[in-house]
């Protein structure tokens, strides 16, 4: 049954699943963005992991996003079942 409370027909925009919906089209929601963008430095594997699957998320809207984090992800494969120890230097 629906529930006219819950209906909202006449709005221009709709915040949704982290997009923003509306007649122009589907588009990023900007405070998300900003939100990824002052994130703090990843300090371990898990915190890499949880990063790079949010930013998976907006990969549809970024261009190049293979090339962006592809470091990234070198930093999460695994060798002998084991994971690559997590370590900065020049190259990453």
């Amino acid at each position: 049954m629906i529930k006219v409370k819950k209906c909202n027909f006449t709005k221009k925009k709709l915040k949704f699943l982290r997009h923003i919906i509306s007649k122009e089209g589907i588009r990023t929601d900007p405070e998300k963005i900003e939100k990824m963008v002052n994130m703090r430095s990843s300090k371990n594997l898990k915190e890499l992991k949880l990063r790079l699957d949010l930013f998976s998320f907006y990969r549809q809207y970024i261009k190049g996003f293979f090339n962006i984090t592809k470091l990234m992800y070198k930093l999460t494969q695994m060798e002998n079942r084991k994971y690559i120890p997590f370590v900065w230097n020049d190259r990453r």
